[in-house]
């Protein structure tokens, strides 16, 4: 299709399509002016609000000038008016981006395949649902409009990072109720590259390398979220991945009538440890009841008789 393409996510790019592609460089100053206007292109823009955001630092007239002459420079670089109309001024002298059918943009298809396919729920979920989250999720390449630090990116930087997570999860969920499991898998290695801390996903792992034979992946996935909840948060997994661990581990044993000694220590060393956290908290909890014994036993001394 004839027309332009702008790319988002990661470093912006714009690729006019003829009878072959073509990059298109703009200077930096115009690539963010370009860049805020396709992010907001929703609502229309008042000239003296985008003269501040951008020139802010120089005098309303200079800004305004400054303004003007970036404007002038997307619309004759990128030929917007002849070819797309893309960048319209209203009569309230507004400025509003409409792109036409000949201009495409990454966030606005991976927000329309996303709503479709995060629509329904469970076993509502179709082939074609799944297909447009997965269509969405491969136009994700990098954060939202990388290398920019802008306030007005960071907080749709968040909303992408986060829609396109959402995602993920539900792809995950999918294929471990009705596989192929190992498109799971994938789906929730890409969760954990972005949030390696989604104890939640771990566990989604832990259960899908099981339902593919590989228990000892499964047990190097759980020591693998120890060690990043120890490093990053000083906190050792929650019960339930514990418990799911030790499933795990016990399920290896009935599977096979017996474990490998090297489980076998295992499941031993981590029963133990249980066993000594266990007699901790009761020495801790008899502790406790003799102090409060005892403060009680002084604060009674010290009243007035």
């Amino acid at each position: 299709m004839k027309g332009l393409r702008f790319y988002l996510f990661g470093n912006l790019r714009i690729v006019r399509v003829d009878q072959y592609e073509e990059e298109i460089a703009v200077p930096p100053s115009v690539q963010s002016l370009l860049a805020y206007l396709l992010l907001h292109r929703r609502r229309s823009h008042r000239r003296e609000i985008l003269a501040s955001v951008f020139w802010g630092e120089h005098d309303e007239a200079s800004a305004r000038r400054c303004l003007n002459t970036a404007l002038w420079r997307l619309r004759r670089e990128l030929q917007l008016d002849e070819e797309l109309g893309a960048v319209q001024t209203l009569a309230s002298g507004e400025l509003v981006v409409a792109p036409s059918d000949n201009c495409w943009l990454d966030i606005a298809a991976f927000e329309e395949h996303l709503t479709a396919g995060l629509a329904p729920h469970g076993s509502e979920m179709t082939s074609e649902h799944i297909a447009a989250l997965e269509a969405g999720i491969e136009l994700y390449t990098g954060e939202l409009l990388e290398g920019f630090y802008d306030d007005w990116v960071l907080a749709e930087r968040e909303r992408m990072r986060l829609l396109y997570l959402k995602a993920l999860g539900r792809l995950v969920q999918v294929y471990r109720h009705y596989g192929p499991y190992s498109r799971g898998l994938e789906y929730a290695h890409r969760i954990l590259e972005l949030d390696p801390l989604r104890e939640q996903i771990h566990r989604e792992v832990m259960r899908l390398y099981v339902k593919t034979g590989h228990r000892a992946a499964a047990v190097q996935q759980y020591h693998y979220c120890q060690e990043v909840l120890a490093e990053e948060l000083g906190i050792a997994p929650m019960a339930e991945t514990q418990a799911l661990y030790l499933k795990i581990l016990q399920g290896s044993a009935h599977e096979n009538g017996s474990v490998p000694s090297a489980e076998n220590r295992e499941i031993k060393h981590v029963l133990s440890q249980l066993s000594t956290a266990m007699a901790s908290l009761n020495e801790a909890s008899a502790q406790l009841r003799h102090t409060a014994q005892l403060i009680s036993e002084l604060l009674g001394r010290n009243e007035p008789h």
